[in-house]
């Protein structure tokens, strides 16, 4: 039975992220936790793996009015994952870590008005992940430094970005240690 337990991937990104919300004093809902859970599982990170530009995405997204939604929301979780645990991609693609951050808190926002507008359907879920967006990127964040203790090296270029949530993970994970 603890072997079905520990091989479940679920079970692993969820005893991760409850690492996580202990060491940061991050409190998320129920509800974000199993977004965020799901959001880690899916395999489905096409936008992610995209080599368009989010930037670009997003303004075609603008202009769409079929699969709007979907549209936003890949970009907005692609952006949640860039820049949390890949904030390092934002220099390869000539951007500030801020960049995916700023991109993904609008997106979500846009996101839930557009579900109030349509039918209030998860209206709130995507209010609540732009709310509490910073509060991911700290989690998640702090996820990817537990993952890899052995290398606790602060790069230069995340000082001061994502509104300095970067700096404050490292220093948290690091005196946890």
């Amino acid at each position: 039975m603890t072997s079905i337990l520990t091989d479940n991937p679920k079970f692993l990104w969820y005893k991760s992220l409850l690492e996580a919300k202990k060491i940061t004093r991050v409190h998320t809902s129920d509800e974000l936790d199993n977004y965020l859970i799901l959001l880690l599982i899916s395999s489905d990170h096409k936008v992610l793996l995209s080599d368009q530009p989010l930037g670009v995405l997003y303004l075609e997204s603008q202009q769409r009015s079929k699969n709007y939604d979907v549209s936003l929301r890949n970009i907005a979780d692609s952006c949640l994952i860039l820049s949390s645990f890949y904030p390092e991609n934002a220099i390869s693609r000539n951007v500030s870590p801020d960049y995916f951050a700023n991109l993904g808190l609008t997106s979500y926002f846009q996101l839930s008005e557009a579900c109030f507008r349509a039918n209030g359907d998860f209206s709130s879920l995507y209010c609540s992940l732009a709310c509490s967006y910073y509060q991911l990127v700290k989690l998640l964040f702090c996820m990817r430094l537990l993952s890899d203790k052995d290398n606790l090296n602060q790069d230069e270029y995340l000082y001061g970005t994502c509104n300095g949530v970067y700096d404050e993970v490292y220093l948290i994970v690091k005196s946890s240690q």
